[in-house]
């Protein structure tokens, strides 16, 4: 993408690297406020609920795993490597508090990603505390409907400040 700079001047003050996101689309569709606002309030009821279950992942691991695509997208590997993965890290704690900061939603609806119309981006600043790990991360989870119930298909840092 090239601007000029004059215009990319104008576009500083609401520039913050690593956290404003960048959509690059063809076209735009315009879409009902009432629709939007039941996406956006039924994404945030998903997004609260994912961190309650992932706060009380120590004594219900599986509700925690509830909320996640079989189709997850992650670095290590397929939706039960994952898993074995979040086991053997939870398995170590006795605590786990999370806050959200900065929520914002993104819709895509131009992919077809694995049979998926429509992904949503939920960017947010998140403070995870525990027995023994801390970060303060920009997170993004890719949400997608499955049979009528939101699950996370993948989702990454953007910004880690440990």
């Amino acid at each position: 993408i090239v601007l000029k700079n004059k215009y990319l001047k104008e576009l500083k003050r609401y520039i913050k690297l690593f956290e404003t996101p960048v959509v690059i689309v063809d076209g735009v569709k315009k879409e009902a406020p009432k629709n939007l606002l039941k996406e956006r309030k039924e994404l945030l009821e998903f997004l609260l609920n994912w961190k309650k279950a992932w706060e009380n992942s120590i004594k219900d691991i599986n509700t925690y795993f509830s909320f996640y695509s079989k189709n997850l997208i992650t670095p290590y590997g397929d939706y039960e490597k994952w898993k074995k993965y979040k086991l053997r890290i939870t398995r170590k704690k006795t605590w786990i508090k999370i806050s959200l900061d900065d929520i914002q939603i993104l819709k895509d609806g131009r992919f077809n990603l694995f049979g998926y119309k429509n992904i949503y981006a939920i960017s947010f600043l998140q403070h995870y505390r525990s027995n023994n790990y801390n970060s303060t991360d920009r997170k993004v989870l890719y949400i997608v409907n499955e049979n009528g119930k939101w699950k996370i298909l993948a989702e990454e840092i953007l910004l880690e400040n440990k």
